[in-house]
């Protein structure tokens, strides 16, 4: 098993982020197929009390990474690392791990 993880930064607008990470992209990833499982968290502090450095983060689980680049690799995958790049046309930061 092998698991992605995306974590998206602080955005300039968390509503309209938020907003739109609910309405538009999350539906788009419900789209891939070979996600096991998956979750999504909003960081909403941390033990020192400083501004988190990041704002949400996504991690789903496949069965291999063939599974994982084929899922990316599909229309639908594409689609949704596509529309990652919301964040980054909000002057966000956004990294991708596997």
């Amino acid at each position: 098993m092998i698991k992605l993880t995306v974590l998206y930064g602080n955005p300039t607008d968390p509503a309209a982020f938020e907003n739109y990470y609910t309405a538009t992209h999350m539906p788009l990833v419900a789209k891939m197929s070979g996600v096991l499982r998956h979750e999504k968290a909003k960081v909403v502090g941390t033990p020192t009390g400083d501004k988190p450095p990041y704002h949400r983060m996504f991690e789903a689980w496949f069965e291999s990474e063939t599974a994982l680049g084929a899922a990316l690799g599909s229309p639908e995958g594409k689609a949704v690392v596509a529309d990652r790049e919301f964040c980054h046309r909000r002057g966000d930061d956004s990294s991708l791990g596997g």
